[in-house]
């Protein structure tokens, strides 16, 4: 009999936290009819069954998707002994950003692969790819002066975000905003999401940018990054409190490094906000150190 209880209760604890995951308690006990008391099984159940299994839409918007944890596996306490992926179960509550590969990243280094620049956290490990597209006449005539279209795109190299800078020959100013997904064949592609702008201007002594979030009702100001005519380092201030540096190193494959103070950036838009300084990294790169990326087709070389 007490087999059969604690056989119960285990039961009763898979149900209760499938539940909170928003699928009504037939469909939970579907899934554990099939995987038992396996926490991941039975989530991985009902996401790869949509006929039975819950939406996003379904989700109560008054429990919102809790933080990912540092780790990627996390021990859950349902008293018996299994493990659940914290992305499994957080894929179940929150629609794909494509910016949360930038999520933590405090040290982010741009380097030049010789067949692409590649984008890369702390721990060298690759987040984005960086390419442009531009005409060689363009290069060749108008220099940084050109009309430039700058991606990022993902590791699948699937374009996340896209910088446009218009040809010019005072002021540069570039719009910045997110890609949205590859439509459904047959169905409209859905509009970019304004993600921001980068405007460098001019000045005697100084070499300047200003970065603007595109967040409506954004409250934080305007970033400048600016640095003296000899100045190795763009200090990167808010308000006139230093948030972070851009660097360019002096030797190897290295072509930018943004250092970032740790918890500088509001929380809420701390991914956002990395997307527009690497964007503005590529600027900085362009504009004032004569490099960038090439062209799109280069990366097709790069592993997978």
């Amino acid at each position: 009999a007490s087999k059969t209880m604690s056989v119960d209760v285990h039961r009763e604890s898979t149900l209760a936290r499938l539940m909170q995951l928003g699928y009504s308690r037939e469909q939970c006990e579907q899934a554990v009819n099939i995987h038992g008391n396996n926490i991941e099984a039975t989530t991985e159940y009902l996401l790869a069954n949509p006929s039975i299994g819950a939406t996003i839409a379904n989700i109560p918007d008054s429990d919102p998707p809790a933080p990912a944890p540092p780790a990627d596996w996390q021990r859950v306490d349902t008293g018996i002994s299994s493990t659940v992926s914290a992305s499994t179960l957080s894929a179940a509550r929150a629609p794909y950003n494509p910016l949360d590969v930038l999520s933590g990243a405090d040290t982010i280094k741009i380097l030049d692969s010789g067949d692409g620049w590649v984008v890369m956290d702390g721990h060298a490990r690759p987040m984005v790819f960086a390419c442009e597209e531009s005409t060689w006449y363009g290069k060749l005539f108008a220099g940084k002066m050109r009309q430039v279209e700058f991606l990022l795109l993902d590791l699948d190299r699937r374009p996340i975000v896209s910088m446009k800078k218009p040809y010019s020959w005072g002021s540069q100013c570039s719009t910045i905003s997110i890609s949205p997904p590859a439509p459904p064949p047959g169905d409209e592609a859905a509009p970019e999401e304004a993600l921001g702008i980068v405007q460098q201007e001019w000045d005697a002594f100084q070499r300047k940018l200003f970065v603007t979030d595109a967040t409506p009702n954004h409250a934080a100001g305007t970033l400048l990054i600016q640095a003296g005519m000899t100045d190795r380092a763009f200090k990167i201030t808010l308000n006139g409190e230093v948030l972070g540096t851009i660097t360019q190193p002096k030797m190897g494959m290295g072509v930018a490094n943004l250092e970032l103070v740790p918890g500088a950036l509001d929380p809420f838009r701390s991914n956002r906000m990395r997307a527009l300084l690497i964007c503005a990294s590529l600027m900085v790169c362009d504009m004032y150190w004569s490099q960038s990326p090439g062209s799109a087709t280069i990366l097709k070389v790069i592993p997978h």
